[in-house]
Order: C-alpha cells, then sequence, then structure tokens
C-alpha cells in the first residue's frame, strides 16, 4: 500500500517525461509515512514516556518538510490545492490512534486513501487537472488501487481481530464483487481493461478462502502467509496499472 500507488504514480507520469518535483514528493511521501507513525507512537505514549518519541517524530518530520518545500519550489504552488484532501484524512487517522483505534476499520479507509491518491497526485498536479481530465485509464488507477487496498482492509480483519464472524466475511467478499461490477463499468466506459473484472473475482475468491479454510477450520493463518499472497496481489495490481 505505501509503495505501489507512488511507482505507479511515477510510472504513469513519467511516460510524458518525469517533473522535477516527482522524487521530492516520493521522499514526501515516504518519510512522511514514517512521521506519522513516530506520531502515533508519541499521542499513545504515557506522558512520561513521550519524550523519548520525540527525536524520530522530529527527525522525520523535518526530513518531510524539506522534502515538501523542495516539491512545492520545483512543481509550484499549485500542489498545495491536494492538501486540503489530506488534512481530514491525516487528522481523522491521528485521532483514531490517539484514541487507540489505529486498527479499526476507518482508520484503514483513511489511511489506504492518503495512499492511493498518489496515482492521481503525480499524474495530474491539481484537483482541477484531474476533473478536466475527465475518466480515462489514468485517472481509474487509484480508485482501482483503493478498491483492492482496502478490501485488503477487510480481508485481514475476517482472519484476525473479526475472525469467526461471518458478517465481516460477507462484507469482504461484497465489497470485492462490487468492484469487479464496477471494473465491468469501467471496461464499457474504455478507461479499464478486463484484467481488473479477473482480478476483483479473484479476490473475492481470496476473501472467501482464507476465513472458510483459516479460521472456520480452526486453522491459524500466519500474518506472514497473508502477507506473502498481498505482495503478490500487489504486483498483479501494479501490472494492470502499468499495462
Amino acid at each position: 500500500m505505501l509503495v505501489v500507488p507512488l511507482a505507479v504514480g511515477l510510472v504513469v507520469r513519467g511516460r510524458e517525461g518525469l517533473p522535477g518535483w516527482a522524487w521530492p514528493l516520493a521522499i514526501t511521501w515516504l518519510v512522511g509515512y514514517f512521521c506519522f507513525n513516530a506520531a502515533g507512537l508519541w499521542l499513545k505514549a504515557a506522558p512520561t514516556r513521550r519524550a523519548s518519541f520525540l527525536p524520530p517524530l522530529l527527525t522525520h518530520g523535518a526530513i518531510a518538510g524539506l522534502a515538501g518545500v523542495t516539491t512545492l519550489a520545483l512543481g509550484g504552488l499549485p500542489l498545495l490545492w491536494w492538501v486540503p484532501v489530506y488534512i481530514p484524512l491525516l487528522g481523522a487517522a491521528l485521532w483514531l490512534t490517539a484514541h487507540r483505534r489505529e486498527r479499526s476499520l476507518w482508520s484503514g479507509l483513511c489511511t489506504v486513501l492518503a495512499a492511493c491518491l498518489l496515482a492521481w497526485i503525480l499524474p495530474f498536479r491539481t484537483p482541477q487537472e484531474l476533473i478536466d481530465a475527465g475518466p480515462d485509464r489514468t485517472s481509474w488507477l487509484a480508485p482501482a488501487l483503493f478498491g483492492y487496498f482496502f478490501g485488503t482492509v477487510f480481508v485481514v480483519k475476517t482472519l484476525i481481530r473479526e475472525r469467526n464472524k461471518p458478517g465481516w466475511v460477507l462484507a469482504s467478499v461484497l465489497w470485492h464483487l462490487v468492484w469487479a461490477v464496477i471494473s465491468v463499468a469501467a471496461r464499457q466506459q474504455g478507461v479499464a481493461g478486463w484484467g481488473w473484472a479477473a482480478f476483483f473475482l479473484v479476490g473475492a475468491a481470496r476473501a472467501w478462502a482464507l476465513p472458510w479454510f483459516g479460521p472456520r477450520r480452526g486453522r491459524t493463518i500466519r500474518p506472514g502467509q497473508v502477507g506473502m499472497l498481498e505482495v503478490l496481489m500487489s504486483l498483479v495490481a501494479l501490472a494492470l496499472c502499468l499495462a
């Protein structure tokens, strides 16, 4: 989730010539992610222990800030139009972290959205550029990645925190099936290939099979096993984006 939307944005924009601000933006995102994690640890820590989390928070914050200023210097102030989109997402995610709800569905929604937006920001310097471009194969990529990565949040929950809860499994499967239908509609509009519909159908099968053959049968599916599967799925999603 951290790297795939960024890679998609870099490659798609690079086909028309990668602007100078793209790499500083990538650094801002990657280091900003570590700053976000450090901020979460600081927020959750007891007041007497917060000082120990300040060095990584300040270090990552300073590097991300410098990279962000460099991005604006090279890309111009219009990039700031994306800031109002990110403020509520990051603010909500930090609030949930401070209240120890960082593993909630809402927290996953905020962080996944924030990550997937990079597949829009790099090809479209401002939200207005995205709107002016209209629906096309490039603008489809961010929603498609969101469909996959937020679906992964559902799948992981059915294996750990919400295991043996049929309602969560149903929601997980339905999420992927809905995106399969959306992909078919996108294909009819000429903005997506048939591969996306097949991808989400495979995702729906995985959303059913993992909890069925795992927790429902009394078996434990280790995080490492889930991680390996998601690496494979992420690579397929990346290939579809770049096809």
